[in-house]
């Protein structure tokens, strides 16, 4: 049966963590988070509240239907997959001087890559047109 606690302990599993660590994102005893995640309690909204700070998806939780998708805005962005989630939660637990310094390297990485692609391509459309040339 596809329960609130099954998904609890799903969410728990996807992102690697013990009932006790869980439980203390939560702000729960270890006890408390086993009962919810065998059905026989129910989280309120703080403890939801706090591991969705982890990564935890609480529509999955609440629902049985998992948020994988951004809001369309000025970004264009689509879909987010389960990895660009988890990586994207990743960034956003780190303390702010460390979570500066990642997207800097992150930006300096895609840049490099972007201006790598390039001239690939470029490289690629010359001698493409040496080809058709000749």
């Amino acid at each position: 049966m596809n329960t609130i606690g099954n998904r609890l302990k799903e969410e728990r599993a996807r992102l690697g963590i013990t009932q006790e660590k869980m439980a203390l994102a939560g702000g729960v005893q270890k006890r408390a988070q086993a009962r919810y995640e065998s059905g026989e309690r129910c989280p309120d909204g703080h403890y939801l509240a706090r591991v969705a700070e982890l990564g935890a998806d609480v529509n999955y939780i609440l629902t049985g239907v998992r948020i994988t998708q951004a809001k369309q805005g000025d970004n264009g962005w689509g879909n987010f997959d389960d990895e660009d989630v988890r990586m994207l939660n990743m960034i956003k637990r780190l303390p702010e001087p460390q979570k500066k310094k990642e997207i800097a390297d992150i930006e300096t990485f895609l840049q490099s890559f972007d201006e790598a692609i390039s001239h690939w391509v470029a490289n690629n459309q010359n001698s493409q047109d040496r080809r058709q040339a000749a």
